[in-house]
């Protein structure tokens, strides 16, 4: 690989020591574009000019030392989110927590070791450029939505409301994932089901089924492993972007002003009735019925009871163990015919 390869992430070795700059580079420059500065005032010139996927910091420099530079770029919207590892001597604890809370992303001492540094500078570069991709994939969701936002009231009006924006975001999910559409109609009878049987107005049952279609719909635009696997078997970067899909749910349909109550279900389907849920740790009838209604619909879809990988007995002893807490125990009841058949 030419080290002139656009694609490579550029590395920033900041210290005023050539023999630590050489050692840096040698290690590094068959896999990363590294670009070296001798002092703090140089470091962010480089920063500023073209901006660098990671900076390898050293603290103790004459003049501007490290904490002054980090400081200083935490504080430029252009080049706070640059991962910062400071390579020092220091070891005292109290410098370790300063770098920290600067927002300093690791922290290696001097001498350096090999092994260490390249294993602390791939793991920083991924999860920089995961953040990034995710950062623009929310960036161009949310130019889309506004852009599109008219055009998606003028289809609803045209043709026959909530059923057309149910349809054509149903086609969406099954193009990305045919388990995520499958999943939301199933989600859909069981909500509609449950409120049915407390004597809801139609037009709120209807909402109610609406909002449990399209519940997922913040994980369009996820990355496939995302949507194909559990939580825990997740990244710590895919597992922030899986918690951030009831908000961009909630985001796409608060563009149309008649669904902003669809949308807050939305947003809130993944609280829990103790408050230990997300995005909002909300608890209790803090959390919408709609959402308080598909948590438990979700539950017992996951559960596989819906393929019959559950069976009738195993999915209501699951139930009763998170009554009041998950699950509003006032609403497993409405449940109960669905699951029994």
């Amino acid at each position: 690989m030419s080290t002139s390869d656009p694609e490579r992430p550029t590395i920033l070795a900041v210290d005023d020591s050539a023999d630590t700059l050489a050692v840096i580079t040698g290690l590094l420059k068959d896999l990363y574009k590294v670009k070296v500065a001798k002092t703090g005032e140089a470091a962010l010139a480089m920063a500023a000019a073209e901006v660098p996927s990671l900076i390898l910091l050293d603290i103790l420099m004459p003049g501007m030392d490290g904490f002054e530079v980090c400081t200083r770029l935490k504080a430029d919207p252009a080049t706070r989110e640059i991962p910062v590892i400071f390579l020092t001597a220091k070891t005292e604890n109290e410098d370790e927590e300063k770098g920290f809370e600067l927002g300093a992303a690791d922290y290696l001492t001097k001498p350096i070791n090999p092994i260490k540094l390249l294993a602390r500078v791939k793991t920083h570069t991924a999860l920089s450029r995961a953040r990034m991709e995710l950062q623009e994939w929310n960036n161009n969701l949310k130019r889309k939505v506004i852009n599109h936002a008219g055009l998606i009231r003028e289809k609803i009006a045209e043709l026959g409301g909530a059923a057309s924006l149910i349809a054509a975001f149903s086609c969406q999910l099954e193009l990305m994932d045919a388990g995520l559409s499958n999943h939301a109609h199933r989600i859909a009878k069981l909500v509609g089901e449950a409120a049915s049987r407390m004597s809801l107005e139609a037009k709120t049952v209807r909402d109610l089924k609406l909002a449990a279609q399209l519940h997922d719909v913040g994980k369009l635009g996820l990355a496939e492993r995302c949507v194909q696997r559990r939580p825990e078997e997740m990244s710590a970067v895919e597992q922030q972007a899986y918690r951030d899909h009831p908000e961009r749910g909630q985001f796409i349909l608060s563009r149309i002003e008649s669904l902003t109550h669809v949308a807050l279900m939305i947003r809130h389907h993944h609280e829990a009735y103790n408050g230990s849920g997300f995005p909002d740790g909300l608890k209790g009838e803090e959390i919408p019925l709609g959402a308080r209604l598909i948590c438990i619909a979700d539950y017992i879809d996951h559960t596989g009871y819906s393929q019959g990988k559950a069976s009738e007995g195993e999915v209501q002893r699951k139930l009763a163990l998170g009554s009041g807490k998950l699950f509003d125990p006032e609403l497993i009841r409405y449940f109960s015919q669905s699951v029994t058949g």
